[in-house]
């Protein structure tokens, strides 16, 4: 199991938003596939099994998305993935929830889904800003 920290809007693991896509695949050394999220994306992003990395136009971090539970995130030294929705709220008191799948926290730039079992099934985390123009 891979164990990464959270710094908000600063890191993820070794990751750090404003990485150049070279930088971030030399750093991580993993099997990758490019992908476009959508028609509409401005440009491709890597798949690395357990978790996507997107980039802006000019290949540099924007976002990492943690889907597996093969990973583990610390924050504080607290487990914030995998976890129950309940519990991440206790660490992040600015999550908002915005349906019955998905909670919101942008000052910290974080956005999760979870399921029937209110268990998180992603988050993702953003640069700063990167949630900006949700509503």
């Amino acid at each position: 199991m891979m164990k990464w920290n959270y710094i908000p809007l600063k890191s993820i693991g070794d990751i750090c938003f404003g990485m150049s896509r070279a930088d971030v695949r030399k750093k991580l050394n993993l099997g990758y596939k490019e992908f476009k999220k959508s028609e509409l994306s401005d440009n491709t992003q890597d798949d690395f099994i357990n978790f996507h990395i997107f980039y802006n136009k000019d290949n540099l971090v924007e976002a990492v998305e943690i889907f597996k539970n093969d990973i583990e995130i610390t924050f504080n030294e607290e487990i914030i993935f995998p976890v129950t929705i309940n519990k991440i709220k206790e660490v992040f008191t600015s999550l908002e929830k915005e349906d019955d799948f998905h909670y919101l926290d942008k000052k910290n730039s974080i956005g999760i889904e979870i399921d029937d079992n209110e268990c998180l099934t992603s988050m993702l985390f953003g640069k700063d800003g990167y949630y900006e123009n949700t509503n």
